[in-house]
């Protein structure tokens, strides 16, 4: 059986290959003082109509940030600092203002999912909401997903239920040319019949 620092890396390569299709991706991100694993994100901006004694154009922005972690075992101290680090990535990307829907911050830990069982409890009890000018700027969301390097068996706080869908989808590989469009032959589109 593979080391977790053989597997733990190849897990989250797997991972950011699936989040790639609609976030951008980067490796080996600053966050403030903290140099996290990668890092996801998603950035929205549309353009809605408001009526308000005539039309207005008005722009709506909504983002996700995900973060990525490697840890061999949670402990407290690595909650603790992980809780920290979605405080402060609130504080640095999130703008409230006129416009901003909302931003959801999570957590993904690579790890073993702990035997502890007050860690496990405090995982799923975690909870971080936050409303700006009672939800007129929008609002934001913390959430956080531990994925079992071997048994990809996943635990999040309750507000990561899709977490854990995404997860799932995203640590399986991607196959060659299944579900790419391409033609048999490899020369461009498939054509539906």
């Amino acid at each position: 059986m593979p080391s977790f620092d053989t597997q733990a890396p190849q897990l989250l390569q797997t991972l950011l290959e699936g989040y790639r299709d609609h976030f951008k991706v980067q490796e080996n991100w600053q966050l403030g003082d903290a140099t996290l694993v990668a890092m996801a994100q998603f950035l929205n901006v549309e353009e809605k109509f408001l009526l308000v004694r005539s039309v207005k154009m008005r722009p709506t922005e909504a983002q996700e940030i995900v973060m990525f972690f490697i840890e061999p075992e949670i402990t407290g101290d690595v909650l603790d600092n992980v809780e920290k680090l979605i405080g402060r990535a609130e504080e640095l990307h999130v703008d409230p203002k006129d416009g901003h829907a909302f931003t959801i911050l999570t957590a993904v830990l690579l790890s073993r999912i702990p035997v502890d069982k007050t860690l496990q409890k405090r995982i799923k009890r975690y909870r971080f909401r936050k409303d700006y000018q009672r939800g007129k700027y929008g609002w934001s969301l913390g959430r956080i997903g531990v994925m079992d390097v071997d048994s990809r068996s996943i635990l999040t706080n309750k507000d990561g239920h899709d977490v854990s869908k995404v997860l799932t989808r995203y640590s399986k590989p991607k196959a060659a040319s299944q579900g790419d469009g391409a033609a048999p032959d490899g020369t461009g589109d498939a054509k539906l019949l």
